[in-house]
């Protein structure tokens, strides 16, 4: 019994180590989307799209090789009070 008690007040001991260091890495540098990903979310990314992609999809070929100019939206929907914004951020010569 006291072997059970130790080893669950270890794990609770543990726990509280490893969700706190998650809060003070939030709070002093956060998480962002433009930052690259270390190494080890690259590996686990990579590992979990591996097991997730069935067997048949993993030898199955992109039937289109190449994008064409009717694949590519155009800006028509676009109100043109935001279309000129719009245009001075994307290149609208290669549409």
């Amino acid at each position: 019994m006291r072997k059970i008690i130790l080893s669950v007040i270890s794990t609770l001991v543990v726990v509280g180590f490893l969700i706190g260091g998650l809060l003070l890495y939030m709070r002093g540098e956060g998480f962002s989307a433009r930052e690259q990903p270390t190494w080890m979310e690259r590996t686990m990314a990579r590992n979990a799209r591996k097991i997730v992609t069935p067997a048949e999809a993993k030898n199955l070929a992109n039937p289109r090789k190449q994008q064409t100019a009717a694949m590519i939206p155009r800006l028509t929907s676009i109100s043109s009070s935001t279309a000129g914004s719009v245009m001075e951020l994307m290149d609208v010569a290669t549409l």
